[in-house]
């Protein structure tokens, strides 16, 4: 027997189809196309913290494995896992992929990358 939400999984995946695929160095991607996918834009980090979009600062009370990350955009911000985040006191690693909403400041969970600070 098949639940209501498995079902609606099902059908959704019937629905989408891969996308022409997108390589560099080693690294292929396919997007997911499908009706019920609706195109969103979004920035990525590094460029929107170059446009001043974007800045990082330290959290409120200054603690190493977290900051704060400023979205002033109208659009949200993408950043990935492992990616570097310069600013704040010191330069840290994204511990998570997050999509930063559009005009908003998020508290996000780091990894300090810099020698000798560990």
């Amino acid at each position: 027997m098949t639940s209501i939400a498995e079902e609606m999984v099902r059908q959704s995946l019937e629905r989408v189809n891969l996308g022409t695929p997108r390589s560099l160095s080693d690294l292929t991607v396919w997007p997911l196309l499908g009706p019920d996918i609706p195109v969103k834009s979004y920035w990525l980090l590094d460029p929107a913290i170059r446009r001043r979009a974007c800045e990082v600062r330290e959290a409120r009370e200054e603690v190493v494995d977290s900051v704060v990350v400023a979205n002033d955009a109208d659009e949200p911000i993408f950043a990935l896992h492992g990616q570097l985040l310069k600013g704040a006191k010191q330069n840290r690693a994204i511990n998570l992929t997050t999509m930063f909403p559009a005009r908003s400041e998020t508290n996000v969970y780091v990894a300090c990358v810099e020698r000798g600070r560990w």
